[in-house]
């Protein structure tokens, strides 16, 4: 599917109980993606079929692979980059200092999507008129950042709780 810069996109998570989210144009799901056990992840999108698995601590990256085992990229967190598989780099950073939302950039510094994190879903709006033919993994990766910064926060949030219950008996 070609994404156009006219449209606007929007992740939701349609069942509170599971790890699933579908990419929506309008009413018509475009795109997948359901989390297994800890920070792995498939994501289906047209012909493209990826697996996410993060790894590490303080050298934490995010491999993408194929469906067929063939390396797709490779997020190094720290330096919020994505090495794709034939050496594109592509750059995740928030384009504002305060902002929520993140944006992907090319190795020239163009906006090439917005991810706009909010509580009804995440809104995907392309940022360039040309469609590079890697908007697809970058929204999907994109995507998956967010959900792990948001089940990381949700971690940390759970373990200071117990911690604190568990100081106060």
């Amino acid at each position: 599917m070609q994404v156009t810069q006219q449209e606007e996109l929007t992740w939701v998570k349609p069942s509170w109980r599971k790890r699933e989210f579908e990419l929506r144009d309008g009413e018509q799901v475009i795109a997948r993606e359901a989390w297994g056990r800890g920070y792995r992840a498939t994501a289906d999108w047209a012909t493209l079929r990826l697996r996410l698995d993060t790894h590490g601590w303080l050298k934490r990256h995010t491999v993408i692979m194929r469906d067929d085992g063939a390396p797709a990229g490779d997020y190094a967190h720290r330096q919020g980059t994505l090495t794709l598989a034939d050496g594109q780099v592509f750059r995740w950073q928030r384009p504002e200092k305060r902002s929520r939302d993140r944006v992907w950039l090319d190795a020239a510094g163009n906006r090439l999507v917005r991810l706009h994190p909010a509580r009804g879903g995440t809104t995907v709006r392309p940022e360039q008129s040309a469609t590079p033919p890697e908007l697809p993994l970058l929204i999907v990766v994109g995507h998956y950042l967010l959900a792990l910064a948001q089940q990381d926060e949700e971690a940390a949030t759970v373990g200071a709780i117990v911690a604190v219950m568990g100081g106060a008996s």
